[in-house]
């Protein structure tokens, strides 16, 4: 709920409204209502993944300080798993068009979505790192390859959920940021900068890659989960007031 005022109204008028038709015409307010939807639904879309980020950080420290092994990234591997799947497409989801009708319970809805499918990412990065770290013949370096590969892979599936409802667009957003990380594997200059490293061993990349589609899948069916469980909060009332007489 809002007020509107002319721009021809009086000084207190304009003072206490929360919006101002300085030409004094109505037909500008369909342009505010589509711009105002296109901030809160990307503003939504960002923080899901920043907040997943948050949640599959946290677990996974705690998870390799309980199992007192080596920290599975370094530094520049975060920065290649926020860049291709957070910071790039975040980046243009919050500029993308959007006229989805706003609704109630945008934390709500966040936190639904972001703390299982960061659950995934961490459980999923943790089983193929350690599925890794488990075969003396894969070296730390290959195993946090793997680590990284695995987290990129199942953050790509989280980014592609949260970009909701689903376009053409949107898919190939996806498939450029997994194009680019496989350009930077496969270039020897660009895979010794960021010490990464193709194991030799190749069943653990078929056990990644069944790894990744599991995730998917899983994150892929968090929105038809959660869909029972949000319920709008204005629900009752509505009900109570068309039943008045």
């Amino acid at each position: 709920d809002m007020g509107i005022s002319m721009g021809s109204g009086s000084a207190a008028t304009r003072s206490v409204a929360q919006i101002v038709l300085t030409e004094n015409k109505f037909s500008a307010l369909p342009n505010v209502l589509v711009e105002s939807r296109k901030v809160i639904n990307n503003v939504e879309r960002v923080a899901k993944l920043f907040i997943t980020k948050a949640i599959y950080a946290v677990l996974i420290t705690l998870g390799i300080a309980i199992a007192t092994t080596d920290f599975p990234f370094l530094p520049r591997h975060l920065t290649l798993i926020g860049t291709f799947s957070i910071g790039l497409p975040g980046l243009v989801l919050a500029l993308s068009p959007s006229a989805e009708k706003v609704e109630k319970g945008f934390l709500k809805r966040a936190l639904k979505f972001a703390l299982p499918a960061g659950i995934i990412a961490a459980s999923g990065t943790g089983i193929a790192y350690g599925l890794a770290l488990s075969d003396s013949a894969i070296t730390l370096v290959e195993a946090r390859t793997v680590a990284t590969f695995t987290l990129l892979g199942i953050g790509l599936f989280i980014l592609l959920v949260s970009a909701r409802p689903f376009q053409f667009w949107k898919l190939g957003l996806s498939a450029l940021m997994a194009m680019l990380y496989m350009l930077i594997l496969l270039l020897p200059f660009s895979r010794d900068y960021f010490e990464l490293d193709i194991a030799g061993v190749y069943w653990i990349w078929g056990a990644v890659a069944i790894i990744i589609l599991i995730g998917g899948i899983l994150t892929m069916a968090i929105p038809l989960v959660m869909k029972n469980l949000v319920t709008a909060p204005d629900d009752n009332s509505t009900q109570t007031l068309h039943k008045s007489p």
